[in-house]
């Protein structure tokens, strides 16, 4: 399972005027969309990251 934004839609916005990430090893591990802003300033809108990778990160601490 990957958390990300709830609203389907407001990802779809952010698609519009920015790019999608995605970090793959066999399958997705993460996701985030940034997106242009203006004036050289880029924004991360949306991140999604696989719920055991997180909890592993979280016991690398």
């Amino acid at each position: 399972m990957i958390l990300a934004d709830e609203q389907e839609s407001m990802v779809d916005h952010y698609l519009e005027k920015g790019n999608m990430y995605v970090l793959e090893d066999g399958n997705v591990k993460a996701e985030c969309v940034v997106t242009d802003e203006g004036n050289g300033i880029l924004e991360i809108k949306n991140i999604a990251v696989d719920v055991v990778m997180l909890l592993c990160m979280y016991q690398l601490k």
